[in-house]
């Protein structure tokens, strides 16, 4: 007995229910797929609920739940404190440095949620006391003291919100769903083609894409509001789900894009002629015959029930109603413009009622268009769903030093923003002859990322000349510490300054600190533990800026690890290991290690303490001595060949005072360009760090922009 092949009737009813099943396997794919890739990614969970701290209703309500929980942790006394703390961790939320902890305590719960089935949610954001204890201590230094100390004392329990969606469980019956679902609708479309290649299967295939999308669509406008509807306070809720919308925002496009592949998938089996009664005449024609034809109460129940869903769906979901009808109407224009092109092109219509075979020149030129509008829209939907998936993050996209193209930019090519002499401003107290106007946090505001000091061992002479306080030098102390230290680079008038005022200040204590200094502390000096914790106050509020700090160091390698010690930035610290790849500005960001100290002299030892211009330093420069402009020079200075870091020393030296409008004219765009890039080009190394006087005269930014958003050089 042979087998007979299936009538043309049942293949075309196989075919059928083949394109619904890969319909339904094609939703759950695309849906499932997406909730792999971000509610269930740790990392992009955590990217994308950062995006909700762009609402100020939602950084007030957890102002409060923090306030609370400081409040209950805190000494009793706090309680008075309630209205202005609020308001000091409202401003505390909304800063980058909040939000890099925010981030962190989401992921970092978020992995555990999954491991421990929901049992517990609780963010721990203690790392924000030290943002909270520095924000307060501009307004009220008292709170400042009552507030806890301890990091587990500032805890947010999201628990009841956890429990209530229960995403693990659906995670773990999901992990291999959207691959097998993506495997199950390819070979259910294909093998309905096989059956029945009629033109009609493709029409279907149309449709089913098309509905698809408009599910999925649905399915995005759906989940804000489903976060929100708990949520009691209006404002709240308006924000949550505000923040929600953006956190599924590719979903939705992904939805959107597809309704047009699948009308145009339509239009392109339509207009073939073969199609018969597919898309949306065949629904024009089903529509007329039910209006005509009698039905039973069951029929007419059903179809009752039908519309009326319909009718509360477009009530509840009206501002994505009016979006689909929208784009529906845009692209059934498309639809309708493409058959008539098509027609156009296979030429005019038999007066038959049969329509025309197509002949080959007109199938050849209904596959390049009807192709050329698939792969058009294909290419909307990948750039719009990336788009929108950028987005969606954008609340924590990494910005490194201010960039989000630097962040995978090894270290040795970026350029840096460097003042020479930093310590060294006017406007701080007992400074003479300074080189910078503004100080050290002036100057990290402005955009400077590497400082260049000096620390020397000093005693306060416990006397004020000029009305500000005087340091004296500490000199034994550092021909101790080093007998090799120089320190004679200044001239014969700022040694005479020196001189009158160790006479007229006499003897003083034995008890010495460390300052930064331009070699006399006389001449100016301000305490390193203070640089230190305005270093420490901004990597704090800037996590994902990397800074350099270069030591002229005239004291001991034990005292300056103490001092880092003490300020609370030990772990802070790179140590840069030559013997691997340049660091990038992401690894060093991601370690949470954002601070690259260097040694002029000595260094290696702690790791963190690197060696600078030394024999197995990291830094080579140009020289730092120049009467003039006329005198800049690109030549060896310090360091060797194959130091990774090109530093460019770029002020004049004859100066005194240093001169504001000297350096204005020497850091012009055109003058400090030239010689960077011929810098660049004479030492074949990227200019990493560039060094002026006066930092905020002339055009120092502009120029360190400019490098840091060219290719990448090849050295």
């Amino acid at each position: 007995m042979s087998w007979a092949a299936p009538s043309a009737p049942v293949r075309a009813r196989v075919a059928k229910s083949l394109v619904a099943l890969g319909s339904i396997a094609l939703a759950v794919a695309l849906v499932v797929g997406w909730a792999q890739r971000t509610v269930f990614n740790s990392g992009e969970f955590a990217a994308r609920a950062v995006t909700v701290l762009d609402s100020s209703v939602v950084r007030r309500q957890l102002a409060v739940e923090i306030t609370d929980q400081l409040i209950e942790n805190g000494p009793s006394s706090l309680a008075a404190y309630h209205a202005e703390l609020v308001g000091v961790v409202d401003d505390v939320v909304a800063t980058d440095g909040f939000k890099s902890i925010f981030r962190d305590a989401v992921k970092q719960e978020h992995q555990a949620i999954f491991e421990r089935n929901g049992a517990a949610a609780t963010l721990q954001l203690g790392e924000s006391l030290d943002l909270l204890a520095e924000h307060a201590s501009r307004s009220d230094p008292i709170l400042t003291a009552q507030l806890p100390k301890e990091a587990g004392s500032l805890l947010v329990d999201a628990t009841p919100a956890v429990q209530r969606i229960d995403p693990w469980r659906f995670a773990d019956d999901a992990r291999w769903l959207d691959e097998l679902a993506l495997v199950i609708a390819a070979l259910a479309f294909a093998a309905a083609i096989a059956l029945d290649r009629r033109r009609i299967v493709f029409a279907l295939i149309g449709a089913a894409i098309t509905v698809d999308g408009i599910a999925i669509t649905l399915v995005a406008e759906s989940i804000p509001a489903l976060a929100a509807r708990r949520i009691h306070d209006p404002s709240l809720a308006q924000a949550v789900a505000a923040g929600v919308t953006r956190f599924v925002g590719d979903l939705r496009t992904l939805g959107l894009w597809m309704i047009p592949i699948g009308i145009v998938i339509i239009g392109a089996a339509q207009a073939s002629g073969r199609a018969g009664r597919a898309g949306l005449p065949a629904l024009r024609s089903w529509l007329r015959m039910q209006m005509k034809a009698p039905h039973s109460r069951a029929s007419q129940l059903t179809a009752g029930v039908v519309v009326l869903a319909v009718g509360i769906l477009i009530v509840v979901f009206r501002g994505s109603v009016v979006s689909l009808t929208v784009l529906l109407a845009a692209s059934l224009i498309g639809y309708t413009g493409l058959v008539l092109l098509i027609g156009a092109l296979l030429g005019p219509a038999a007066a038959a009622t049969r329509p025309p075979k197509a002949s080959y020149a007109g199938r050849t030129a209904l596959a390049l268009i009807g192709s050329a509008a698939l792969l058009a829209l294909l290419a909307g939907l990948i750039v719009n769903v990336t788009r929108a998936s950028h987005n969606a993050a954008s609340g924590s996209v990494l910005r490194c030093n201010g960039y989000a193209n630097l962040c995978d930019k090894p270290i040795d090519q970026v350029a840096f923003a460097a003042s020479h002499n930093s310590m060294s401003a006017a406007d701080d107290p007992g400074w003479i002859d300074a080189e910078n106007t503004h100080g050290v946090p002036a100057q990290l505001d402005y955009g400077i990322r590497a400082l260049l000091v000096k620390t020397h061992y000093g005693i306060p002479a416990g006397v004020d000349v000029a009305g500000d306080p005087v340091v004296i030098t500490d000199k034994r102390a550092e021909l101790a510490s080093d007998p090799d230290a120089e320190t004679d680079e200044l001239g014969a008038a700022e040694a005479q300054t020196v001189q009158r005022i160790d006479v007229s200040v006499g003897h003083v204590s034995d008890q010495h600190d460390i300052y930064l200094c331009h070699n006399y502390c006389e001449l100016g000096a301000t305490k390193f533990s203070t640089t230190l914790a305005d270093i420490r106050r901004f990597i704090d509020s800037n996590p994902d800026d990397v800074l350099m700090m270069i030591i002229g160091n005239y004291v001991t390698a034990a005292d300056t690890e103490k001092a880092f010690r003490q300020a609370g930035l030990i772990n802070r610290l790179w140590a840069y290991d030559q013997s691997q790849p340049a660091p990038t500005l992401r690894q060093m960001i991601t370690a949470k290690k954002t601070l690259l100290v260097f040694a002029e002299r000595g260094g290696g030892s702690p790791s963190w303490y690197n060696q600078a211009y030394g024999p197995s330093g990291i830094i080579q420069d140009t020289p730092y001595t120049f009467a003039s402009a006329a005198q800049f020079s690109c030549a060896a200075n310090r360091g060797t060949s194959r130091s990774p870091l090109f530093q460019i020393n770029h002020w004049i030296t004859n100066s005194s005072p240093p001169s504001v409008q000297q350096a204005r004219t020497v850091n012009t765009y055109d003058t400090l360009m030239s010689r960077v890039k011929a810098c660049e080009q004479t030492r074949q190394r990227f200019p990493t760090i560039i060094g002026v006087n006066f930092y905020n005269q002339g055009d120092l930014l502009r120029v360190v922009n400019a490098l840091n958003h060219e290719p990448t050089s090849e050295t």
